[in-house]
């Protein structure tokens, strides 16, 4: 567990979850890549390749409640680390993103005008090859913009693999990108 601060946000990172159960063999697998194959939602921040995200219904992949259960644990270490005092979490959203060679995604936040900022965001690799989904956290003036157009003083990259969750406690900006 490393924790580190960028632009005034405490990022936490947990590294080796182990994943094996659900590996690309497993019937978990199978349903959710049929499912994010069959999936009509499009992310708006998403450009410059094919990028596939799958939320409805995610609780009806089989087995989506022992993975969840596997990584929940994790969830706990970040909550207490961050000091959330609640007693229950809810969660806001759920969804699975599958993300391309060439592609990747605009910096946003996850702050709503309409709802409060969420208390604690994770973002889980379930499967990440080579050097395929690097975490570009900027600084708040930057969204809306790619990584590429932004300035290497107002970004800050973490390197991803397999198994590593990422969680943060402030609406900081963000954007993936593919580099295989």
């Amino acid at each position: 567990m490393k924790k580190i601060e960028i632009f005034n946000s405490s990022i936490l990172i947990l590294e080796n979850i182990d994943v094996t159960p659900y590996d690309k063999t497993s019937e978990f697998y199978k349903q959710l890549d049929r499912e994010l194959n069959h999936s009509k939602s499009v992310p708006i921040e998403a450009y410059g390749g094919l990028y596939q995200t799958f939320e409805n219904e995610l609780y009806n992949v089989k087995d989506f409640d022992n993975f969840f259960n596997l990584l929940y644990p994790t969830v706990e270490k970040a909550r207490k680390s961050f000091d959330i005092e609640k007693s229950v979490l809810s969660f806001r959203r759920l969804w699975v993103n599958r993300i391309f060679t060439n592609c990747q995604s605009f910096t946003h936040n996850h702050f709503s005008v309409d709802h409060d900022p969420c208390d604690l965001i994770g973002i889980f690799y379930f499967i990440s090859e080579g050097h395929s989904a690097d975490l570009v956290f900027t600084n708040l003036t930057e969204v809306g913009k790619s990584a590429d157009q932004i300035p290497p003083a107002n970004k800050e990259i973490i390197k991803v693999k397999t198994g590593t969750f990422v969680f943060n406690n402030f609406f900081v900006s963000r954007t993936y990108r593919d580099w295989e």
